[in-house]
C-alpha cells in the first residue's frame, strides 16, 4: 500500500513538472530592449511628424507609423493623429513592452519634396533597404533647416508673380489685370517672409491673411485709375490663390468623410479663420479706399469659360508650374502635375459652359485624384505631390474668401447663399479624392493577397 501511494505521488510530481516546462515563459523586457523600443518609437514619430508638418493626411501619417512599428516587430502598436499632435503607444508581445509618446506641432506648411523624402526614408526602412540607425539619420538631415541662399526671396517673388498673374489670365483677366496681380502675388510672399517665422503656425497664417489680404486690398484699388484695368475681381481671383484655404477646406470635408472628424473639425476652424481674416484685410483697405476717394467699386464678377481649349490648357500648365515650385514639389513631378492641371481645368470648363458645373467639379477632381494615383505609381511618389498642385485650380478659395467677405459687410443672406454653394463644391471634391482614395486601397489590398497566395 505504501509502495503504491510513493508510486502515485511520483507520477504527479513528475507530471506537474512536465506542465511547468509545457507552459510558455514570457521573457521580461531588459533595458536594452527598452531603449530599442525607444529607437523605433522616436523614428516613426519623427516620419510621421514630417509627413503631417508637409502638408500630409492623417490617414497618411498613422499608416506609416504603424507599417515601421510593425516592420521592427512591433505589431500592436495605436497611433492617432491630428492637424497639430501625434498620439502613439507602441506595444511589444515577446518581450513585453509598452511605450507612448506624444508630438505636438505648430508648424504647417505644404512642402511637397520633404512629404516625398519622408515617405521615400520610411518605406526603405519598411522593405528593410536600410537600417534603422541609417533611416533616422536620412530623417534628422531632412529636418534640420536649410540655409537660405541669397537670391532666394527675390526668387520666390518672382515666381509667385508669374504664378497669380496666369491664375488671372485662366480665370478671364486681361493683360493689365495679370499685371496688377503679379505685383500682389511678389507682395504676398514678401509678408509670408516676414511673419512666417513666427512661434505658432495658427497666428502666422492669421497675420499673413490680414496683411496679404490688405496688401492685394490697397494695391487693386489703387489700379482701377490705369487703363486697361477690368476690376478688383479680376485682381483679386488670381492674387489671392497663394493665400486662399480652399485647399484645407476640401481636405477638412474629405477627413470628414473619411471618418477623421478630429482632423475634419480642426482643419474647419483653421480654413474659417484664415478666410476672416483675408476677407477682414481686404475689406478694410476698401472701405479705407472708399472713405478716402468717395468712389464705389463693384465687387463682383465670374470666371471666363469660353476661351479655346488650348488657351485654357495652356495657361492652366503655366499656372500650376510655378505654383508647384512655390509648394516645393519635387523637379520631376512637376511637369507631369502642371499638364494634370491645366487638364484638370479644361474638363471642368467644359461641363460649366455646358451648365453643369457641379458635376465638372465631380468628375475634374476625379480625374485628378485617379491620375494622381497612376502617376504615384509611375513615378514612384505619394498621389499628394500630383494631387495638390493638379486641383489647386480648381478648389473653391475664391468663394469661400466672397462668403467671408459678405459676412465682414454684413450680408447674411448673400453669405448664406455663397456658402452653400462652397460647400458643395467642396464637398463634390472631396466625395471624388476620397472615392478614389478607398478604390486605390482596396486594388493595393487586392494584389497583396494575389500576391501571397502566389
Amino acid at each position: 500500500m505504501t509502495d503504491l501511494t510513493e508510486k502515485t505521488e511520483t507520477i504527479e510530481t513528475t507530471a506537474a513538472v512536465e506542465n511547468a516546462e509545457k507552459k510558455e515563459v514570457k521573457p521580461t523586457a531588459s533595458l536594452e530592449d527598452i531603449r530599442a523600443a525607444g529607437e523605433i518609437l522616436e523614428l516613426s514619430a519623427t516620419a510621421g511628424m514630417l509627413i503631417l508638418e508637409s502638408g500630409g493626411e492623417t490617414g497618411r501619417v498613422e499608416d506609416t507609423i504603424i507599417r515601421m512599428c510593425s516592420a521592427a516587430g512591433f505589431t500592436g502598436t495605436m497611433v492617432s493623429a491630428t492637424p497639430t499632435a501625434i498620439y502613439m503607444t507602441l506595444i511589444g508581445h515577446e518581450p513585453k513592452i509598452r511605450l507612448s509618446l506624444v508630438q505636438r506641432t505648430s508648424a504647417r506648411v505644404i512642402d511637397l519634396t520633404v512629404l516625398e523624402r519622408a515617405n521615400h526614408i520610411s518605406r526603405e526602412f519598411i522593405d528593410g533597404n536600410i537600417t534603422s540607425d541609417e533611416a533616422a539619420k536620412q530623417l534628422a538631415d531632412l529636418r534640420a533647416p536649410k540655409a537660405k541662399k541669397r537670391f532666394d526671396l527675390l526668387l520666390n517673388m518672382l515666381v509667385a508673380a508669374f504664378s497669380v498673374s496666369m491664375f488671372t489670365l485662366v480665370y478671364g483677366g486681361k493683360p493689365m489685370d495679370a499685371a496688377v496681380s503679379a505685383v500682389c502675388g511678389a507682395v504676398t510672399v514678401l509678408i509670408q517672409s516676414l511673419f512666417g517665422r513666427t512661434a505658432r503656425a495658427f497666428i502666422t497664417q492669421f497675420v499673413i491673411c490680414l496683411l496679404g489680404g490688405a496688401a492685394i486690398g490697397a494695391i487693386s484699388a489703387a489700379s482701377l485709375s490705369l487703363p486697361g484695368v477690368s476690376g478688383i475681381y479680376m485682381i483679386a481671383v488670381g492674387a489671392m490663390v497663394p493665400l486662399l484655404p480652399g485647399l484645407a477646406m476640401t481636405s477638412a470635408i474629405r477627413d470628414t468623410i473619411m471618418g477623421d472628424l478630429v482632423s475634419g473639425v480642426a482643419r474647419f476652424a483653421e480654413v474659417t479663420m484664415s478666410a476672416l481674416s483675408l476677407a477682414g484685410g481686404m475689406g478694410a483697405s476698401l472701405y479705407c479706399y472708399i472713405t478716402l476717394t468717395g468712389r464705389q467699386i463693384g465687387s463682383g464678377g465670374t470666371a471666363a469659360l469660353d476661351m479655346p481649349v488650348w488657351q485654357l490648357m495652356i495657361f492652366g500648365i503655366l499656372a500650376v508650374a510655378p505654383y508647384s515650385v512655390m509648394m516645393n514639389a519635387p523637379k520631376k513631378a512637376i511637369p507631369a502635375a502642371a499638364a494634370l492641371g491645366g487638364a484638370v481645368y479644361v474638363v471642368y470648363a467644359l461641363f460649366a459652359a455646358a451648365g453643369s458645373p457641379y458635376l465638372g467639379y465631380f468628375l475634374s477632381t476625379l480625374l485628378a485624384a485617379s491620375a494622381s494615383e497612376a502617376l504615384a505609381r509611375i513615378i514612384k511618389m505619394p498621389s499628394a505631390v500630383f494631387l495638390f498642385p493638379g486641383i489647386i485650380i480648381l478648389v473653391p478659395g475664391m468663394g469661400l474668401y466672397e462668403t467671408m467677405l459678405c459676412v465682414v459687410r454684413g450680408a447674411p443672406m448673400m453669405a448664406l447663399s455663397l456658402g452653400s454653394t462652397v460647400l458643395i463644391c467642396a464637398g463634390l471634391m472631396a466625395l471624388a479624392m476620397a472615392v478614389t482614395g478607398v478604390v486605390a486601397r482596396s486594388i493595393r489590398f487586392a494584389g497583396k493577397n494575389r500576391r501571397k497566395r502566389k
